[in-house]
């Protein structure tokens, strides 16, 4: 199901937070369903297959199982599944399409170049217009068979680099993990942009633990107000501009309960103090 990946992107905050307090066996069971589903994709819906899958004896099952049930809904009335665990693996796999799509280009742009520049003019035969050139021309050098970029300097001063060579840096994993961690929107995210703003705001000083915990503030905010999935969310791209949107506090909206308690608090003072006056 995983065939392609090298490896389970895991993030141990988001484990250790979401299992704070749980019995170390009950971690162990989620741990070893989470590795089942990521290497079978979906998980049957029997608790005892589940167990036997796994190899926890029945006291090590009993004591999980009741936390993690919820973890592993049954989907489609065929299957367990475990939501998050998927979105990270359709998110890896984006991210292992692109690289090896990025490889392939890389590869056929250098390799090409040493064809061409090998062939000569193409069909290994000499240049018969060169050939016909009279001797007091000398001949034109032969093509380089390094397929190193060709600089040029306008009349600014500055080095230019030609189109073809002004591509953007490979994704790093930390991108990866910000992807993962960012919220879902409707429409396009920007997600080449993104990278581009992220390798920015690094080179100023920034850092991947600063954007990828302001991506995890931020869409606690957003589920918390209910937006997620809607034009709403800002684009990754903006969220990693200039304006350092990963860097706010992203505080939650109180809810109807703490509303409805402050009122209360509010009213009573006021009372008291109507009282005391």
């Amino acid at each position: 199901m995983s065939a392609g990946l090298a490896m389970m992107p895991w993030f141990t905050g988001d484990f250790m937070r979401s299992t704070r307090g749980w019995p170390l066996t009950a971690r162990a069971v989620y741990r070893e369903l989470l590795d089942a589903q990521w290497d079978i994709g979906n998980l049957p819906i029997d608790p005892a297959e589940l167990a036997a899958m796994i190899g926890a004896s029945k006291e090590e099952w009993a004591k999980g199982w009741g936390r993690c049930e919820c973890k592993f809904p049954i989907v489609n009335g065929s299957h367990r599944q475990n939501a998050k665990l998927e979105r990270v693996r359709a998110t890896a796999f984006e991210y292992h399409a692109e690289r090896s799509e990025a490889g392939k280009k890389g590869a056929a742009a250098r390799w090409g170049k040493k064809d061409d520049s090998a062939s000569g003019s193409g069909n290994g035969s000499p240049n018969s217009s060169a050939m016909a050139q009279p001797l007091a021309k000398p001949m034109a050098p032969s093509p380089s068979p390094s397929p190193s970029p060709i600089h040029t300097k306008p009349s600014n001063g500055k080095e230019k680099i030609p189109t073809a060579h002004r591509t953007a840096p490979n994704a790093p994993i930390e991108f990866l993990d910000f992807k993962i961690a960012y919220p879902n929107r409707a429409g396009d995210q920007g997600w080449r942009k993104a990278q581009r703003a992220a390798h920015a705001r690094i080179e100023e000083g920034h850092t991947w633990v600063e954007i990828l915990e302001g991506a995890k503030r931020y869409a606690a905010y957003v589920r918390s107000t209910g937006n997620e999935g809607t034009e709403y969310v800002k684009q990754a791209a903006t969220f990693l501009g200039p304006d350092l949107f990963f860097m706010q506090p992203w505080p939650l909206p109180k809810s109807k309960a703490e509303n409805h308690r402050d009122s209360n608090i509010e009213n009573s003072q006021e009372w008291l103090h109507a009282s005391n006056g």
